[in-house]
């Protein structure tokens, strides 16, 4: 058995001021397994990864990080990295004031280019953004216009960033958001070459958009969680027990 990067034992969760969304949840993370969370709305699958990012706390129950004490950083935030698309789609198709002024560039009146937003935040060198551009399809766009990328343009410069960043872990949430069956494809594609050059990856995304390449799945459902289930030998989705996948 691999080592775990992530334990959950029996961990409640709320969210602040609101009703449990978590309850009893237990689940292990460990190398060599590329996850998709599933579940329906306000089943907590965002919730579950801030509770992985370490940015909200369990009510009952522990959680415990084994990567975080193996790579020997302070917090989860620092290794684990979290990529929402919702949020994507509602910003990229509009003005792109809103990551002028949230990397603080001097000029907000300069269109922010692609090469600006992947250095935003990182130590990444010319070379490094050149490559993680070119992983991502999208290295002859460096100085387009942000606002002017394609929204698959966006989606991919989105992860190129986050690679930047190095994480051990990331979660995309949400990543085939808007996207057609064809683009869906590519975009999956594109993750599980990733996931084959070594990248760890939780997908939170709906049951029927879950790639092949992903080994187990978690299912969420409202008021209870289910529980971890593998993926059978077929490559289908084990999904809620009690249902044939």
């Amino acid at each position: 058995m691999t080592a775990p990067l992530v334990v959950l034992d029996r961990v409640t969760v709320a969210r602040p001021g609101g009703p449990v969304v978590l309850d009893g949840l237990s689940w292990t993370i460990r190398d060599g397994q590329s996850w998709a969370v599933v579940g329906p709305t306000g089943s907590g699958k965002t919730t579950l990864a801030e509770v992985l990012l370490g940015r909200l706390s369990v009510r009952s129950g522990s959680v415990a990080w084994p990567l975080v004490e193996r790579v020997g950083v302070a917090y989860p935030s620092d290794v684990i990295r979290h990529v929402g698309f919702a949020e994507n789609s509602r910003l990229f198709s509009y003005a792109g004031h809103y990551y002028q002024q949230r990397f603080e560039f001097a000029d907000a009146d300069e269109p922010l280019t692609l090469d600006q937003f992947l250095r935003a935040g990182t130590a990444a060198t010319d070379g490094e953004v050149r490559d993680a551009a070119a992983r991502l399809g999208v290295a002859d766009r460096l100085d387009t216009s942000f606002i002017k990328l394609s929204n698959g343009q966006a989606r991919r410069a989105r992860i190129a960033r986050a690679l930047l960043l190095r994480p051990e872990l990331l979660i995309l949430d949400d990543p085939f958001l808007g996207v057609d069956a064809a683009g869906r494809a590519e975009v999956a594609d594109l993750l599980g070459g990733l996931v084959r050059e070594g990248l760890r990856l939780v997908l939170i995304c709906d049951p029927e958009a879950v790639p092949r390449w992903v080994t187990d799945v978690l299912g969420l459902s409202t008021p209870h969680p289910l529980s971890p289930r593998g993926r059978g030998p077929g490559g289908g989705v084990c999904s809620e027990p009690g249902r044939t996948p």
